[in-house]
C-alpha cells in the first residue's frame, strides 16, 4: 500500500511536470517568429494592409487568451491605421461560452482626403492568393457537399471596451487639417447572443471639454434576422458641447453659432414599422460673439420602406421599383444641392416622416424668438410646413410653404407669411447695420415668396413680394419731417411769389434742421416686389396730418442705394393757406383739391436725401409768368438780381425742354 501511495505521488508529479512543460511549451510556439509570420500574413492577404502583434498569451484557469500590442498599418505602411494594447477572451468550455471579451485601449484614425474618400476603402481588397493557396481553395469548393449540423450559437457573457480612443481627420483642399477626437470611451454590452436581448451602454470624451453617454437595448436580434431593419430598438443618448473646437471636424466652414450645446436623443421603435425619435436641444447663455441660443424639442416619426433601409444600412441590393436616380445637377455657384449625394438622395426620396417642433427660445443673432411651433411633413423628397408659428419683435408671425429637397438646386414656396404687430424699430436694429434710430411704429406684412437655397453670394436670385402696412408710425430726430425737408428744398423765389405764405413755411422748416422733433404718421403701406437683387416699390403711400406722399421706384438692398420718386400733397386747407385762397392750379400741379409737390429720395439708404423735383415746379411755374397779376408781369415784381437769376434759370431750363 504504501508503495502505491508512493507510484500515485509519482504519477501526479508527472502530470504536473508534463502540463507544467506543455504549458511553457505552447506559450513559446505562439511566440515563434514563424507562427507570427504565418498570423501576420494571413491577416494582411485579409485587409491589404501590413500587421503585427507583441506577444500572446494564455491562462489555463479559467482559460483566456492574449494578444497585446496589435497594429494594422495605413496602405502606406508608415503610420498606423488601428491598433490595440490588449485583446482578451476568457473561455467557459464547460457552458461553451466566451465569458468575456475585453478590448483595451483600442485606437481607430481615420482621414478623409480632400476629394471625399477615406483611408479605409482599400481594405478587404487583400494581395493576390499564391497558385497553392488557389488551388486549395478550388479543391475545397470543388468537394462534394456534406451535411452538418447548425453551428452552435455564439454567446458572449460580457463584452467591455476600455480607454477607446477614435481619430478622425478631415483634410481642405487648402491643406488645412480638422481633427475630432473620441477618447477615454468606455462600453459594456452584456449576454451578447442572437438569442439574447442585447444591452449595450458606453460613454465618451469628444475632444478637450465635450462628453457622449449612451445607452442601447433591443430583444434578441435573431427574432428579426430575415429582417433586420425591422428590429426595434431603444436608445438615449446625451452630448454636451463644450467647445466648438471638439466637432469643428464635423461642421462646415460656416462658424458654429453657439457657445455650448446639450443634445439629448430618444429613439424607440424600427425604420420599418415606426421609429419614434426625440431629440431636445439647449444652449446656456448666449456668450459674446457667440450670438444664437435655442432651446427646443423635436418630435417625429419615421419610415424608412425596407428594401431602401437594407440597402442603405446593409448593402443588399435594391429592387427596381425602389431606384431613384436623379437627373443630372450642376447648381449654379452659392446655391444648395442634396441631390448631388446619390444615397443621401434615395434616402430623401423614400424617407417619411411626421415632426413637431416646439421652442421656448430660439435666438439668431439680435433677432430673439420664442414661443414656437411647427408642423412638418417629409414624402417623396417634399418637406412640407403646413403651420409654423413664433413670437417674435413684440408680435407673432405664422408661416407656411414648402421645400423641394430633391430640386438642383434647393427650392423653396414660402406661400405665405403673415406678421401682426411686431415692433419696428427692434426689427430694423436687428437686421440693420445702419439702422434708423428713432423710427418707430407696429408692422402688419403679408408676404410670399419662392427661389433657391442660397448663400451669402447668390442672395440676389431671391425672388420675393410683400404687402407692407404699418400703424402708429413715428420718427423722433433731427431735420423735421420729410414736409420739412421739403420746404427746406422750396425756397425759390418763383415760388415763393406764387405761394405768399411758402416763405413762412421754409423759414419754420429751416428752425428744424437741428431740433429734435417727433413725427408721427397716420399710416403707411407699400407692395414690394424683390426681383435680380432690386425692390420694386409700388402702391407706396404715407398719411400724416396735413400730408400725403405717394412713391415708386426701386430699392437696391445690395448695392445700399435706393432710387424713389414720390409726390406730396398738402391738404386742402394746407394748400388754401399756402395760397392765400388763390388757386393756382394753372401754374403749379394739383390733386384733389390739394398743392402737389414733386420730389425724388435717392441716396445709400442708411441716410437717403429728399430732393424736389425742381424741373417740373419751375416748368409750371413759368407758365404764370407772362400772365398779368393786377395787371403787371410776375417778373415785373421780383427785385433785379432774383429777376436776371429767373431768366436765366428759364433760359436754361427752356433749352432742356426742346432736348
Amino acid at each position: 500500500m504504501k508503495k502505491f501511495g508512493f507510484f500515485l505521488l509519482w504519477l501526479v508529479g508527472v502530470a504536473v511536470f508534463l502540463l507544467a512543460t506543455a504549458h511553457f511549451t505552447l506559450r513559446h510556439l505562439l511566440n515563434t517568429p514563424d507562427f507570427k509570420k504565418t498570423v501576420t500574413e494571413f491577416i494582411t492577404r485579409a485587409t491589404g494592409r501590413a500587421a503585427d502583434y507583441g506577444r500572446i498569451d494564455y491562462q489555463l484557469f479559467p482559460f483566456a487568451l492574449r494578444v497585446q500590442n496589435a497594429v494594422l498599418k495605413e496602405a502606406d505602411g508608415q503610420q498606423d491605421f488601428a491598433s490595440i494594447q490588449s485583446f482578451t477572451a476568457e473561455v467557459d468550455f464547460r457552458r461553451k461560452e466566451v465569458t468575456s471579451v475585453t478590448l483595451d485601449r483600442p485606437v481607430v484614425r481615420i482621414v478623409q482626403q480632400a476629394d471625399g474618400s477615406y483611408n479605409f476603402t482599400d481594405i478587404g481588397r487583400g494581395k493576390p492568393a499564391t497558385t497553392k493557396e488557389r488551388s486549395a481553395a478550388e479543391s475545397e469548393t470543388g468537394a462534394e457537399p456534406t451535411s452538418a449540423a447548425a453551428a452552435p450559437l455564439l454567446v458572449i457573457g460580457r463584452i467591455d471596451l476600455r480607454q477607446a480612443r477614435v481619430e478622425f481627420i478631415r483634410r481642405a483642399t487648402n491643406g488645412a487639417e480638422h481633427k475630432l477626437v473620441l477618447s477615454a470611451m468606455d462600453g459594456e454590452l452584456t449576454d451578447f447572443a442572437t438569442a439574447n436581448p442585447l444591452h449595450f451602454s458606453g460613454r465618451m470624451a469628444i475632444g478637450e471639454h465635450s462628453t457622449l453617454e449612451f445607452a442601447l437595448s433591443g430583444p434578441p436580434p435573431a427574432d428579426h434576422s430575415a429582417q433586420p431593419i425591422a428590429w426595434p430598438l431603444d436608445l438615449t443618448a446625451r452630448m454636451e458641447i463644450g467647445d466648438v473646437a471638439d466637432i469643428q471636424a464635423l461642421l462646415p466652414e460656416a462658424e458654429f453659432p453657439f457657445s455650448g450645446l446639450t443634445v439629448a436623443l430618444h429613439a424607440q421603435g424600427s425604420l420599418a414599422d415606426r421609429l419614434a425619435v426625440e431629440v431636445t436641444a439647449d444652449t446656456p447663455i448666449t456668450a459674446p460673439g457667440m450670438p444664437s441660443a435655442i432651446h427646443a424639442k423635436l418630435t417625429a416619426d419615421l419610415l424608412l420602406p425596407a428594401p431602401v433601409a437594407d440597402h442603405l444600412l446593409l448593402g443588399a441590393a435594391l429592387p427596381d421599383a425602389f431606384k431613384y436616380n436623379p437627373p443630372p445637377c450642376a447648381a449654379p455657384p452659392g446655391t444648395v444641392a442634396l441631390g448631388e449625394s446619390p444615397l443621401l438622395a434615395l434616402l430623401l426620396r423614400h424617407l417619411q416622416a411626421q415632426a413637431q417642433l416646439t421652442f421656448t427660445d430660439l435666438t439668431l443673432g439680435a433677432n430673439a424668438l420664442g414661443d414656437g411651433a411647427a408642423n412638418l411633413l417629409l414624402h417623396e423628397g417634399v418637406l412640407t410646413i403646413p403651420t409654423f408659428t413664433f413670437a417674435a419683435h413684440g408680435g407673432r408671425v405664422t408661416i407656411r410653404g414648402a421645400v423641394q429637397l430633391l430640386a438642383c438646386p434647393l427650392a423653396y414656396q414660402l406661400t405665405s407669411l403673415q406678421a401682426d404687430g411686431l415692433m419696428l424699430h427692434n426689427l430694423l436694429a436687428a437686421n440693420m447695420e445702419y439702422a434708423p434710430p428713432g423710427l418707430d411704429g407696429t408692422v402688419q406684412l403679408t408676404a410670399s415668396a419662392h427661389g433657391h437655397a442660397v448663400g451669402e453670394e447668390a442672395l440676389p436670385s431671391l425672388v420675393a413680394d410683400l404687402d407692407l402696412q404699418l400703424t402708429d408710425l413715428r420718427n423722433v430726430g433731427e431735420g423735421g419731417s420729410l414736409a420739412d425737408q421739403m420746404w427746406r428744398q422750396l425756397d425759390q423765389p418763383l415760388l415763393l411769389r406764387l405761394l405768399p405764405t411758402l416763405k413762412a413755411k421754409v423759414a419754420a422748416a429751416k428752425q428744424t434742421a437741428n431740433l429734435v422733433t417727433t413725427n408721427r404718421y397716420e399710416d403707411a403701406t407699400a407692395k414690394l416686389a424683390l426681383r435680380n437683387g432690386r425692390i420694386a416699390v409700388s402702391s407706396a403711400r404715407l398719411a400724416a396730418a396735413d400730408y400725403r406722399l405717394n412713391l415708386h421706384g426701386v430699392i437696391l438692398p445690395f448695392a445700399d442705394q435706393l432710387d424713389l420718386q414720390a409726390t406730396v400733397r398738402a391738404s386742402p386747407e394746407e394748400t388754401a393757406q399756402l395760397t392765400g385762397g388763390k388757386d393756382l392750379s394753372a401754374f403749379l400741379p394739383y390733386e384733389d383739391g390739394g398743392l402737389q409737390v414733386p420730389l425724388f429720395i435717392r441716396g445709400p439708404l442708411r441716410k437717403p436725401v429728399v430732393v424736389p423735383d425742381m424741373d417740373t415746379l419751375l416748368k409750371n411755374a413759368a407758365a404764370g409768368l407772362t400772365s398779368q397779376s393786377d395787371g403787371g408781369n410776375i417778373l415785373d415784381s421780383l427785385s433785379a438780381s432774383d429777376r436776371k437769376n429767373v431768366e436765366k434759370g428759364l433760359a436754361i431750363l427752356n433749352d432742356l425742354l426742346q432736348q
